[in-house]
């Protein structure tokens, strides 16, 4: 009687061993499982709680550049409307407009902007690359002015940048048969701003399909809430190549 106690004793306890060695990797994999979704939640958390201190810059921003047209639209009421004043109340609206447009925007999939350098929010003097699309496609350099309303003209240019940079670097037309190569920040010194008309617009030379990518491109960035004129230059006409000047 003993003995078959015994036997039976000892085949229930390998039998629960066999189970625990079955659960094992189960209840593991349970474990990992949990952890990984635990890593996930707080790298959500972490990202929301980024996305949320750049809208708070990008709206103080906003609010900083329509208190400063504020104030220079008291002064013009207040009298003296000179040229500047009026030049400097341009870029002002302008700066505001853009800053308030980056509100809506700072929330992009990250995936939009991989391969996209943003250049800096503040005034950044000299060239920044900003993106390399397909090399069949129209390279462009955005222009700003600097000077006065400067701080306008930066922020559209640059604004304008990142979405031409985001359709480069994603290989995607504008327009039907049109591509966007190398997107290039760049300045215009005050020295030579009076050689450039006053505007944010697209230039073209005549070259072979220059102008229809130029109309493509104003087209694509005033969809975008960024009223881009166009203007003809009689210059040399340049291969795959067009410029956008914002010099308000």
């Amino acid at each position: 009687m003993s003995t078959s106690f015994t036997t039976q004793t000892e085949a229930l306890l390998a039998e629960l061993s066999s189970t625990r060695r079955r659960t094992l990797p189960f209840a593991a994999l349970g474990v990992l499982a949990t952890l990984v979704a635990l890593a996930i939640m707080l790298w959500l958390l972490a990202e929301n709680r980024r996305q949320a201190a750049e809208i708070e810059r990008q709206t103080q921003v906003a609010q900083k550049s329509i208190a400063q047209l504020n104030a220079t639209l008291a002064q013009l009421k207040a009298g003296g409307q000179s040229s500047r004043l009026v030049q400097q109340a341009i870029g002002q609206a302008t700066a505001a407009k853009v800053a308030l447009s980056e509100v809506q925007t700072t929330a992009l999939d990250p995936g939009e902007t991989a391969g996209v350098t943003v250049p800096p929010a503040e005034v950044t003097l000299g060239p920044q690359l900003i993106a390399r699309g397909p090399d069949s496609g129209w390279d462009v350099d955005l222009f700003w002015c600097a000077g006065p309303g400067e701080a306008g003209n930066y922020a559209a240019a640059r604004q304008a940048g990142i979405l031409l940079g985001i359709e480069a670097a994603r290989g995607r037309a504008i327009a039907p048969g049109v591509r966007v190569g190398r997107v290039r920040l760049r300045t215009v010194r005050e020295q030579g701003r009076a050689n450039w008309p006053a505007g944010f617009y697209a230039v073209s030379d005549g070259g072979d399909g220059e102008d229809a990518a130029a109309n493509a491109a104003a087209t694509f960035l005033t969809s975008k809430q960024l009223a881009v004129g166009r203007k003809q230059s009689q210059g040399k006409p340049t291969a795959s190549y067009f410029s956008i000047f914002a010099c308000n």
